[in-house]
């Protein structure tokens, strides 16, 4: 019985070892995909005065919609796709809120040139 206690552990480390360092990798590269961006805030008025965070495109929204609060007071917002065919779209301004969700859709008058290159609305409604 302890010789199967000390497999079934082994295999449940081994596991565990597995996943890890999937996570590890996962963690230490971006997931190529031209619907996710880093978004850069700074300039901000509170603490923390630089911020990294996530956004994403949503189906039938044109901009980037991203956590309202790491970008409520920031001065300077960009962003930065990990697809290789895109470029960091820059001047990034709140355009919509829901407060109650904590949500901000942010954009800019040079994104929309950015969704050109991609096929315009086309590119933001396809399926995921």
């Amino acid at each position: 019985m302890q010789i199967y206690r000390a497999i079934v552990a082994l295999v449940f480390a081994a596991l565990v070892l597995i996943s890890s360092s999937r996570l590890v990798e996962a963690q230490a590269g971006w997931v190529e995909s031209p619907y996710i961006y880093q978004i850069v805030a700074s300039g901000c008025h509170y603490q923390p005065y630089g911020r990294t965070l996530t956004g994403f495109h949503v189906k039938g929204k044109q901009g980037i919609v991203t956590a309202l609060h790491g970008v409520a007071d920031c001065a300077v917002i960009k962003a930065d796709s990990s697809a290789s065919n895109t470029r960091p779209v820059v001047g990034l301004r709140i355009a919509e809120v829901d407060i109650d969700h904590d949500v901000a859709l942010v954009r800019s008058p040079e994104q929309s040139e950015f969704l050109d290159t991609h096929g315009s609305m086309a590119y933001l409604s396809q399926e995921l």
